[in-house]
């Protein structure tokens, strides 16, 4: 509005000055030095709108600021931490457009009929008709599955509980259900780290994150997509640790079968229990390509197997970093069963500990004395072993090279140089005599 009225004031004063005609000249001049000067200063404005760093950066943001200044404009997408933030009037605009990603987020590009490209951390200036397909949190996530740690997920249905609060509680249940060898049902809360898969060594994007635009691309166009209550314009935040916790899950499932409650529970001194070997088979088979193979009762056999929940979790661009289960969920009578046996057993159990232990002191009694003699037998032969083989040595200096030996091993052991003194004088004495000594 205000730039029509001075537009109108303008062409006042040239009416008043002679007509248009009569300033022709002028009239051209001005218009040039205006559109020059706003050209100028929408290109020097530009600069400080986005973060930039390259020139062809700038001049992107020129164009953009100047599409937006006619009204050509496409979206402006801020993503913070993998969350979008934009007005929902810019997903009806089609225009060249810009996204900002900050140092926590990544992105996947995409075109009415195909993906794009992915894009990390910075500024990505879109293209007529191109959009956010989803984005990406690099944090490093954390979630769990299965009952919530204060849960009873056996308990009946509450009073005050609704059926889908009822339903939600039994769904946690049966998420990770297991059934023992004999029949026992075990239900645990397995917890999970899981980040970005990147390539160790080798940094992408302008973040310290773990950004790697290959597993952004397995991320978003691997995922299958689900029927979800949203708009066909909404933009998802693509999350890591659905898919290795079902993984997890199932893993559990299929081990929990080798044990029975006892096993599970029962090792031998020094050694794992069995519920320490399944914990480490599902860390074992998430992270890496091969595994331990077991028999059907879960004791370990020659040979190895390939990790397909490792390969799956490779083409879908997610690294797990940490597995934990930190609560185990039993029927009450179970639980007191195995309170009952742990009293009714726990001499044995410690007697078997003691025995262990004592095993092992003697072992490092052994393993100390022999260390000690050939430590001793090293700086004995200290200058002995400096002696050329073609030089053959009487008795008497193969003695006197002994006794220097044994007095190198006095002196550099501080404790044993202040504890024997009176030795230390002796072999002195031994040794002179061994040299002065006429040869035979």
């Amino acid at each position: 509005m205000i730039s029509g009225i001075l537009m109108l004031v303008y062409f006042v004063f040239m009416l008043l000055d002679g007509g248009i005609p009569a300033n022709e000249g002028q009239i051209v001049f001005d218009m040039l030095a205006c559109g020059g000067g706003f050209l100028f200063w929408l290109f020097f404005f530009a600069q400080f709108t986005l973060p930039l760093q390259t020139m062809q950066h700038r001049i992107q943001a020129f164009f953009r600021l100047f599409y937006y200044v006619t009204g050509q404009a496409g979206p402006v997408v801020r993503v913070e931490n993998g969350e979008i933030k934009e007005r929902k009037t810019e997903r009806e605009k089609y225009g060249p457009g810009v996204v900002i990603l900050d140092t926590a987020s990544a992105a996947m590009i995409r075109t009415p009929n195909a993906f794009a490209n992915p894009v990390g951390p910075g500024v990505y200036f879109t293209r007529r008709l191109e959009k956010v397909a989803g984005t990406v949190d690099l944090h490093l996530q954390g979630n769990a599955i299965g009952p919530l740690e204060n849960e009873d997920p056996f308990a009946d249905k509450g009073e005050d509980e609704t059926d889908p609060a009822y339903d939600e509680r039994q769904k946690r249940r049966f998420s990770t259900q297991g059934i023992t060898r004999d029949g026992i049902e075990i239900v645990p809360r397995i917890g999970m780290k899981v980040s970005l898969d990147f390539v160790r060594g080798k940094k992408e994007g302008n973040t310290n994150f773990p950004y790697n635009a290959e597993a952004v691309r397995k991320l978003i166009t691997f995922t299958p997509v689900d029927l979800i209550e949203e708009s066909e314009q909404a933009i998802k935040k693509f999350g890591l640790t659905k898919l290795p916790l079902q993984l997890a899950a199932d893993i559990w499932k299929e081990c929990i079968n080798r044990y029975t409650l006892e096993e599970l529970f029962s090792s031998a001194p020094g050694g794992n229990t069995a519920l320490q070997m399944i914990l480490d088979e599902i860390r074992e088979r998430l992270t890496k390509p091969k595994y331990q193979r077991k028999d059907e009762f879960g004791r370990p056999v020659e040979g190895s197997r390939p990790s397909s929940e490792y390969y799956l979790l490779e083409k879908r661009g997610i690294r797990v970093k940490g597995v934990t289960m930190p609560v185990l969920r039993f029927k009450s009578v179970v639980e007191e069963q195995i309170i009952n046996n742990w009293k009714s057993t726990w001499l044995m159990r410690a007697q078997r500990e003691r025995e262990y232990i004592d095993q092992l002191h003697s072992y490092e009694r052994e393993r100390g004395r022999r260390s000690a003699v050939t430590t001793y037998a090293n700086r004995v032969t200290h200058y002995l072993g400096a002696q050329d083989l073609v030089v053959r040595l009487n008795g008497d200096e193969v003695l006197s090279q002994l006794i220097r030996g044994t007095l190198y091993l006095v002196a550099q052991e501080s404790n044993l140089h202040r504890q024997a003194n009176d030795e230390i004088q002796q072999l002195k004495e031994l040794l002179e005599w061994t040299e002065k000594r006429p040869q035979e």
